[in-house]
């Protein structure tokens, strides 16, 4: 065989050679040159080309071990992604698992607002007790004993009345109560019920509007508002500094 011809052969094995070392920067199957031949040559040149078929071979292997761990790596990513994405969603669709790193929250029972709430909902019922206690001890049938004292506790000593019926404008002080008391009500049966109740209070001063019903002798009798004003001792307790109503006849 020609030297030419076994030129032609070492060129074709440069070529396959860099064609498999380039390849081996790719992700796909490594190409394979097949090149057959049939050559009589002298051992050196022999040696040659066993060297460059032992170099193609060598390059080729390496190129699709490098290809396989590739691919290895890609699907590797492709997993985590997926497992990413998925442990995302479970966090978005459960926000309160993670109970260590959650924010403790403060019950609403315990914040200023529902303390502050609960206090003044207290001075209203302690307010609301003093004027009801009021119509309870006015209440009573013919000849009842009156605790004119218990009344008398419910008024500061300087507190007086003011009526607004029929007749006009009367003003009383509010010892009149419990010092003729007996002579008002003991001769008649006497009822008072609330049928409203209101209460606004600031600081150490409470006023009340109470929406009242009489009755006189088992018969509807009269209809109104007392109007308290109330001023909260320094003990705590509540006591009625003035009284004020009107009344009109229920016909």
């Amino acid at each position: 065989m020609s030297n030419s011809f076994f030129n032609s052969v070492l060129q074709l094995l440069g070529q396959a050679a860099k064609q498999l070392a380039a390849a081996s920067s790719k992700a796909g199957p490594s190409p394979t040159l097949f090149v057959p031949v049939m050559i009589k040559v002298t051992k050196h040149r022999m040696l040659v080309l066993a060297f460059l078929l032992s170099l193609g071979f060598m390059l080729s292997a390496q190129a699709q071990k490098t290809n396989s761990s590739a691919r290895a790596t890609s699907k590797v990513n492709k997993k985590s992604s997926t497992g990413l994405g998925k442990s995302s969603s479970s966090s978005a669709a459960n926000p309160a698992t993670d109970t260590e790193t959650a924010p403790n929250q403060s019950p609403a029972s315990f914040s200023g607002a529902a303390v502050l709430q609960k206090r003044s909902q207290d001075q209203q019922d302690s307010v609301h007790s003093v004027v009801k206690q009021l119509l309870t001890h006015l209440t009573g049938p013919i000849g009842k004993k009156r605790d004119w004292e218990a009344v008398r506790k419910l008024f500061l000593q300087e507190a007086n009345m003011v009526i607004n019926g029929p007749k006009g404008v009367k003003v009383l002080p509010a010892s009149t109560l419990w010092l003729n008391g007996d002579s008002l009500y003991g001769k008649i049966a006497f009822q008072e019920a609330e049928s409203s109740f209101a209460c606004q209070i600031s600081g150490t001063i409470a006023t009340v509007q109470q929406g009242y019903f009489c009755a006189v002798n088992n018969k509807p009798s009269h209809y109104g508002t007392n109007v308290y004003t109330l001023i909260k001792r320094p003990e705590g307790n509540w006591q009625i500094n003035h009284l004020a109503w009107y009344q009109l006849p229920i016909k």
